[in-house]
Formats: structure tokens, sequence, C-alpha cells
């Protein structure tokens, strides 16, 4: 979906309900003509418009009808829209890297219910069809630009509908990832390891919760993210240790602790392998009381 451009927009005229889908990217759906019953997460919300359906990677849903209906689709790569995210709450996290578990706890709802009204939704409609306009027809190259200014103005209508958690009174969430041809065992064993990831985790145990032979979660699970099941808990943890080095006070051994190590010298070791630096180092340039990241070096990490 995302092979020339990191927004993509559809227009979709429905007749009966979709089916399950699961997309690896943030989606918004606007009801352009008639409602429109979403269900998703053991919910269901009817919608039309002047509304629209928001929902994180990884989270299916199902789409139907009242008779015939049509919506705009907009999606968008979840690394593209991280990097946004990242810039819009800079205050509150001092590193990229952290800014992944950081923008888990602030939009910790998986499927959101935007209500902004037949007048901003008016608004709203010459973005949407000039998007899907170019999504068809247009040059990816060329108008790249113009694909970004139209999605900023449509993210600038809807922002102050978007509902956002304080981090300091919520618990570590992150919503896991997932391929538009990911099996149904790999994203479950993906949000589990997404979820829980300072637990200890024998690729057995993990087979047994979906009735997959360990060869075969390891065959599933690389085919869906590329990456082995252990090498996926690894990145999830040093997301994790990258936000407690820049956003708290606990030492680095309570880190390691946290994040599922059980000698701060093995999470060191990973720590260094994604990110050039040892924790220590980390904390020292990005860590509470650094300044903004970049202003003392140019030292990137690897």
């Amino acid at each position: 979906m995302f092979r020339d451009s990191p927004i993509v927009a559809r227009d979709i005229h429905l007749s009966h309900a979709t089916g399950s889908v699961y997309l690896d990217c943030l989606t918004l759906i606007f009801p352009r003509r008639g409602r429109v019953q979403f269900h998703s997460t053991g919910q269901s919300h009817v919608l039309s418009h002047g509304q629209a359906f928001m929902a994180q990677d990884g989270v299916g849903y199902e789409i139907e009808p009242f008779r015939r209906g049509s919506v705009t689709a907009v999606y968008v790569h979840k690394d593209y829209l991280l990097d946004q995210l990242y810039w819009l709450h800079a205050p509150q996290t001092r590193d990229r890297l952290a800014a992944r578990h950081l923008i888990g706890l602030i939009y910790e709802d998986p499927v959101q219910i935007l209500s902004f009204g037949r007048g901003r939704a008016t608004l709203l409609a010459p973005y949407l069809d000039e998007l899907v306009h170019l999504t068809g027809a247009g040059s990816a190259e060329r108008d790249l630009f113009l694909r970004q200014s139209l999605w900023f103005k449509i993210s600038h209508l809807l922002n102050p509908f978007v509902q956002i958690n304080q981090v300091e009174d919520r618990t570590s969430q992150e919503a896991s990832g997932t391929s538009p041809t990911a099996r149904k065992e790999a994203t479950v064993i993906a949000r589990l390891l997404t979820e829980q990831f300072a637990r200890f985790w024998s690729t057995e145990e993990l087979a047994a919760i979906v009735y997959l032979s360990p060869v075969h979660l390891r065959r599933v699970f690389v085919a869906t993210y590329g990456i082995t099941p252990r090498a996926y808990l690894i990145e999830r943890r040093v997301e994790y240790l990258a936000f407690a080095l820049c956003e708290t006070t606990l030492t680095i051994a309570e880190a390691s602790r946290a994040a599922g190590w059980s000698n701060s010298s093995n999470a060191n070791r990973h720590f260094r392998a994604a990110t050039g630096m040892s924790m220590s180092e980390y904390r020292r340039r990005r860590g509470p009381g650094s300044r903004f990241p970049g202003a003392e070096t140019d030292h990137l990490p690897r």
C-alpha cells in the first residue's frame, strides 16, 4: 500500500459488510454518504457524516453499511506518523527511540470515534477528495509535499477531537504493528510480547498459546515481521530502556530489571547494539537535564 507514499486515501463504496480488516498503519475512515456501522475491539459504533473512525495499527475492524453507503479511508504509515507525533510531543520526550513507548502511553485507546460535526466535515471534504485524487492519479515524487500538506490540514482540523492520556497516570502499554498480510497467530504473539516485554518467554510457551509448533511459529513470525520473536522482544525492551533512561529516575540496574533483563550487563550489550551507545552514555546525552537532542553533539545512534 505504501510503496510510493506514506499517505494513501481511497473512496470506498459499500453495499455489504467488508469482513475483518487488519492493517499495519493508522486508519481514519470518514462516512460520506449514509450511515455506517463499525465493529472493532468487541464494540459497535454507528457513524454518519460529521464523524470519523480512527484505529491504531494492528487493530481489526469491519465496516457494515445500512443499505448502501460510502466512506473515505485515509491510511498513514506508522513510522511516518511516529515522526510527527514525536515532534508534536517533543517537550515530553528527548529522543525518538523513546518516543515509540511514550506515544503508546499517550494514545492508549486502540479505537477512537471522532465527532466533529457537519460544519467541520464540510471543511474536510475538499482535502479528502484531493488526497483520493492524488492517490489514484498523482505522481508520488511530484506530489509528495502536496499530499503532506493535505494530511497536515486534515490533522489540524481533527486534532482537537483526539483523546490523549496523561502519561504519568497511565500504565505502560503499546500498540504493536502488523502487516496487511499478517497471520493472526503472529499478530497475537507480537501484541503479547509488546504488552508483556518484561516477562521471560520461551518459544515453546509462545507457540502453545497460538497452537503452533515452535518451528512453525518462528517461520510465521519471520514472514510477518521480518525478525524472530526473540529479536522482536529485544526491540521492545530496548525501546522501554530508552524511555526509562530519558524520562524516569530509575537507576540503570532498576531499568534493566523493569525491561526484563536480570542483569544490566546483558541489557547494556543489547542496548549498545541497537543505539551505538552504552546506557550510561545514552542517559548522559539524552536523559533528564540534558539539552535538546542534538544540541550538544552531532553523534547519532547507529
